[in-house]
């Protein structure tokens, strides 16, 4: 994803000071990115909700405090095209993560067997907190109830989770 742009990032001549700050900073950033790479191989793969949850543990431990993390990283980059860079690619990774673990929630059957669906007003409000989310279809039952798929929830988030995590380009 970010691959590229931290290339970008990493190009250009400065001093040496500052060549190691640059370093640590895309040294941050490829671990952050290596976080949502473990996410992206668990999803490829398939887990059950306990492999999942722990994956997911493993990897937010990895990733780290995102605000503490792109402060930090944005912050060892002197030049300002280079900040604007590492904001963006911290942006992306944060919101692929943070995509991963609003997911689990809907891994896996609930408890209460209730395990197919998804209350309008959880739809309307994962919708809102990522507005790229995509239309899902709601299922009307016979009382007139409508609810979602939460296998079609989780695979959503997961779509998210991907194109947050895929290179993008400043226009």
């Amino acid at each position: 994803m970010e691959v590229g742009l931290l290339l970008v990032i990493g190009l250009g001549g400065c001093t040496s000071s500052k060549k190691i700050a640059r370093a640590e900073g895309m040294a941050t950033l490829q671990q952050m990115r290596s976080a949502v790479q473990d996410m992206d191989i668990v999803v490829s793969a398939g887990a059950t909700k306990d492999e999942y949850s722990k994956r997911l543990t493993d990897a937010l431990l990895k990733f780290g405090d995102r605000d503490v993390g792109c402060k930090q990283a944005i912050a060892k980059f002197s030049d300002g095209e280079q900040q604007s860079i590492a904001t963006e690619v911290c942006q992306h990774l944060s919101s692929a993560m943070d995509a991963y673990t609003y997911a689990k929630q809907y891994v896996g059957s609930e408890p209460d067997g209730y395990t197919a669906t998804v209350a309008v007003k959880d739809y309307a409000d994962a919708k809102e907190r990522f507005p790229n989310l995509e239309e899902m279809s709601a299922v009307n039952t016979a009382g007139g109830y409508k609810w979602y798929r939460r296998d079609a929830m989780v695979q959503a988030l997961w779509k998210v989770a991907g194109q947050e995590s895929r290179p993008h380009r400043p226009t």
